[in-house]
Parts: C-alpha cells; structure tokens; sequence
C-alpha cells in the first residue's frame, strides 16, 4: 500500500491595481508568518508587474516556507519569459525567478 502525502497550501491573493502592478498586500505586515516547510500559493491575478520593495516584503513572510507557487492570468512577459529592468520584474517568470534568487541568497536583497 502506497503512503499518502497530505499537506496544507495556503493560497495568498496578492492585491493587484488596474495598471497590472502587484503589491506584497498582507504579506507586507510584520506580523504575517506560515508554518516551517508549508506551501504557499501567491494568486497574482490579471497583476503582470512588481517592483523591488513589495518582492523583499514578500520574500521576509515566506523565508521558513518550503514550496511557493506564483500564479496568475496575467499577460505581459510571457513571450520572453519576463524581465527585469530598473528594479521592477515583468511577468510571472521574472517575479518567481527573483523571489527564488532571494531565497536562496538573502546577501542580493539590495540588488533585487
């Protein structure tokens, strides 16, 4: 007999403006935190932007955590996969890619 994986998401809808942009919403409270090695989904909506300060706001609720979808219907970026310009990340890929650098290295906070 097979064992069965049962875990918690916790799925966060990050707020979203008419022009695309996405901020940290709840995720930029101090007081925001999720169980060690929970999954975490970040529901971006039709939101395609982000700048630098929502993603490190982002990346300080979710440091502990051990799975982080980022999902959404939003447009821009995916031709190219996103981008990153000035400090702003385009498109859902660039958005996961810079979170993951985060995560990985917390020393790049300043050169999200």
């Amino acid at each position: 007999m097979s064992q069965t994986t049962v875990r918690a998401v916790h799925r966060v809808n990050l707020p979203t403006d008419d022009h695309g942009r996405i901020t940290a919403g709840e995720l930029g409270c101090e007081d925001v935190h999720f169980p060690p090695g929970s999954m975490v989904v970040l529901e971006c909506g039709a939101g395609w932007w982000m700048n630098a300060s929502d993603l490190q706001h982002i990346h300080r609720a979710l440091s502990g955590v051990g799975h982080i979808t980022v999902t959404g219907s939003g447009h821009s970026g995916r031709r190219r996969g996103g981008r990153t310009d000035f400090g702003l990340h385009y498109g859902l890929d660039a958005i996961a890619a810079a979170l993951a650098g985060l995560l990985q290295d917390p020393d790049l906070q300043d050169a999200v």
